[in-house]
């Protein structure tokens, strides 16, 4: 299930760091001091013998980057990757 802005702006601070999956690998990364980041990891070959290594793109912060922004940031990293191409590690 998609984030909605109440999910988003109840997010707290915990103990330790957590996610919140919004949808297609994009997700809210919420920091111990309660710090709100859109991030995406995908994974790419990176070995001879094509042994996958996760990568996590950044979008920037909620809610300074909306949910909105933040997947259309995701889909123009798909399709970069889809072409081939190794999105910047931060993107938007």
């Amino acid at each position: 299930m998609a984030l909605n802005d109440a999910k988003i702006k109840a997010a707290k601070a915990m103990d330790r760091p957590y996610k919140l999956t919004d949808s297609n690998q994009l997700h809210l990364y919420v920091s111990t001091t309660g710090q709100r980041l859109w991030r995406m990891n995908y994974s790419v070959r990176s070995s001879p013998q094509g042994k996958p290594k996760q990568k996590t793109l950044s979008f920037g912060a909620y809610p300074a980057v909306s949910r909105s922004d933040a997947r259309k940031a995701r889909d123009k990293a798909k399709d970069l990757l889809r072409q081939g191409y190794a999105p910047p590690a931060r993107m938007r």
